[in-house]
């Protein structure tokens, strides 16, 4: 009789078991979920780009166009995914063009007081993917008077007859 009052102590305790397991288990999934944003209200072709998701923070505190703090320097030494805030605000005057080559990372410009402006070349994007560039204004003028050959003073080219295209 020992034997079979343990034997159903045993089984009760493994159904008990199993109705608490049950009880906390996920509930089951009615549809997949919706895709995670690259942000709120993104829509569009880069909407579900991940962007520097999980990766490190890189704090930009320099206007200065290169060196230790600046967003020349935030771009080039990311290896990995990276999200970029700034802590400083203003225009950074750009040396020469400002090329992404690494993929999955966020330039935050919403960050900065007062906002975050490239002056004087390009940012441009090679070769690299999921990033995302939000609230950064990118003045590509013709103020270090690199026109195109033929084509003196006529900006970047990117708008064909166009010779205020910054």
């Amino acid at each position: 009789m020992d034997a079979l009052r343990r034997a159903g102590l045993q089984l009760g305790c493994a159904a008990l078991l199993c109705c608490v397991h049950a009880a906390h288990a996920a509930p089951e999934a009615k549809g997949s979920a919706p895709p995670l944003t690259a942000f709120p209200g993104a829509v569009g072709f880069g909407a579900e780009a991940v962007g520097g998701r999980g990766g490190d923070v890189y704090h930009v505190t320099t206007l200065a166009d290169a060196g230790p703090g600046s967003l020349r320097e935030a771009i080039a030494s990311a290896d990995g995914p990276r999200t970029v805030v700034f802590e400083v605000g203003g225009t950074i005057d750009l040396a020469s063009p400002l090329t992404v080559r690494t993929s999955r990372l966020t330039l935050a410009g919403q960050t900065a007081p007062g906002g975050i402006g490239l002056r004087g070349y390009p940012l441009q994007i090679v070769d690299a993917t999921d990033v995302i560039v939000r609230y950064l204004r990118v003045r590509t003028s013709d103020i270090h008077a690199r026109g195109l050959p033929g084509k003196p003073g006529n900006g970047n080219g990117d708008l064909p007859g166009d010779a205020g295209d910054a």
